[in-house]
């Protein structure tokens, strides 16, 4: 039940991905509240759904390391989130932390051993490595080249991520859905089992 709410969760906050990242430029003073505000709940969203995969690590009990790379994770993404809003300029030594945050996350779900969610992990961490690199990269480029041009390929590129965290928690509805399908069969089978024995 707990991973039907987690998908429900992770669809709005695609939804909003959506709509922050390929939204007109606001031109009246309500749609400026409007984007205002769908970007303060994407903001909120993203801490809150990257934090619900550590379920996915305790239902499988994956190694303890891995719910700390999660916790590394977003705290490392909340200050790179105000950084960016204090328009601080990236260095080397900025660039390096972003690895020190995003690697140990990376290795965690492509260390994932369940057989019926390690080619979505493992998808999902080759991307957040990639994620990773252009975000250390495109500070770079963009003293150099302009980049608005391609601004919604960017975007689209960023857009992959809420789409992976939808599948995952599908994945881990089903997975969790037929588990409770077995164990009532195997309850009742045990159920009939005692009766036949009285």
């Amino acid at each position: 039940m707990k991973f039907k709410i987690y998908r429900a969760i992770t669809i709005i906050f695609f939804l909003l991905t959506l709509l922050v990242n390929f939204s007109p430029v606001p031109t009246t003073e309500q749609w400026v509240t409007v984007r205002g505000i769908a970007t303060m709940l994407f903001v909120f969203l993203f801490f809150v759904c990257y934090a619900l995969l550590l379920s996915i690590f305790n239902y499988y009990n994956e190694a303890g390391w891995k719910n700390v790379s999660v916790i590394i994770f977003l705290s490392g993404n909340s200050v790179f989130y105000f950084l960016s809003l204090s328009r601080g300029t990236p260095n080397l030594f900025f660039n390096f932390f972003i690895l020190i945050f995003y690697l140990p996350f990376v290795v965690a779900f492509a260390t994932m051993d369940a057989q019926e969610i390690k080619p979505l992990a493992q998808s999902f961490a080759y991307l957040m490595l990639i994620i990773c690199l252009l975000h250390i990269a495109l500070p770079f480029i963009r003293d150099r080249i302009d980049l608005s041009v391609y601004r919604y390929f960017f975007n689209a590129i960023f857009l992959f991520p809420p789409v992976m965290l939808v599948l995952l928690f599908h994945k881990m509805t089903v997975v969790s859905g037929k588990k409770v399908e077995e164990d009532k069969q195997e309850d009742g089978q045990g159920d009939v089992e005692r009766h036949d024995l009285l």
